[in-house]
């Protein structure tokens, strides 16, 4: 199992790696980094944005409608 996130702390990096999880801090919105994650059968993809998105819209947008597709 691979956990992917930016991991803005260590906390939960640290509890996925004590449930067994390889943790790889990538940011996912990056091409480079998208193409340099490890290869997996089976992908959770759960990204998302909702709160505090006022302003952001097209950043909302990006996560959650082209993320998605893009990062197959």
């Amino acid at each position: 199992m691979t956990a992917v996130s930016r991991f803005g702390g260590d906390t939960l990096a640290r509890e996925f790696e004590a449930a067994g999880a390889r943790v790889v801090s990538e940011d996912i919105t990056d091409d480079a980094a998208l193409t340099s994650l490890p290869d997996a059968v089976n992908v959770i993809f759960l990204v998302g944005s909702k709160f505090g998105s006022t302003g952001r819209e097209a950043d909302t947008w990006y996560i959650n409608t082209y993320l998605p597709e893009h990062s197959r």
